[in-house]
Order: structure tokens, then C-alpha cells, then sequence
């Protein structure tokens, strides 16, 4: 079960498959610009899922020992990869200029990258 919550153009985005595990998060835009793309994004990801065959693979998240699951952790929420037809979803809308990677340590990620519109 694949779903997609958002409130507003200029909210964040998270989409979640399988109940609680997070796989993208279209972070607040902050200019008009960033709102185009993300709405571009969201759009391009819902027409990949009508497309094609996906499969959730359940990875460890970048969170202090003993705190995944917890709400120190992502929110309480599992992390995860998310592939369709064998491709790697994030890595399909990088290559399509429609998100920038983002990458997290052991126990630890970066603030959010900022302008993400270019």
C-alpha cells in the first residue's frame, strides 16, 4: 500500500508504503520555485507507482543506538528503500533533476540541503 500525504503546496510531503516507514520526505519549499519542483516530484513518483512493480526494503535509519522506533528516531517511524521495477526510486528522481541526494552517517544526517530549487 503505497500513500501520499500533503496539505499544501508549500507543506512538507512524506510518502509512506507499508504503514510507518518513511521513504521520501519533499521537505517545505521555500520559494515559489521549490513548490513547482516538488509538485513535479510528487506527480513523477505517482506515476511511477501506477506504472510499475514495487517492492519496500526495510533499511537500518542513521539514529543514536537504542532510539530507532522511538520518536528520537525519524519521527518513530522505519526507514526504508523504495524500488520499482528494480530501480531505486530516490536514484530515478535525482537522475530527473526532481530531488538532490541527501546522505546520512552511521548515527546521524545533515540539516536538510538548502536551496534545494537551484
Amino acid at each position: 500500500m503505497m500513500a501520499m500525504s500533503d496539505k499544501s503546496a508549500y507543506q512538507e510531503t512524506y510518502i509512506r508504503a507499508a504503514g510507518a516507514i518513511a521513504f521520501i520526505a519533499i521537505i517545505k519549499p521555500q520559494c515559489d520555485r521549490e513548490a513547482i519542483l516538488g509538485n513535479r516530484a510528487k506527480e513523477r513518483l505517482q506515476e511511477l507507482v501506477a506504472t510499475g512493480r514495487t517492492h519496500v526494503s526495510k533499511i537500518q535509519c542513521s539514529c543514536r543506538p537504542g532510539t530507532e522506533g522511538t520518536p528520537q528516531c525519524n519521527y518513530g517511524r522505519s526507514c526504508g528503500v523504495l524500488t520499482i521495477n528494480g530501480r531505486d526510486v530516490g536514484q530515478i528522481l535525482i537522475s530527473e533533476g526532481l530531488a538532490v541526494p541527501y546522505q546520512c552517517g552511521p548515527t546521524t544526517c545533515p540539516r536538510s540541503p538548502r536551496p534545494w530549487g537551484g
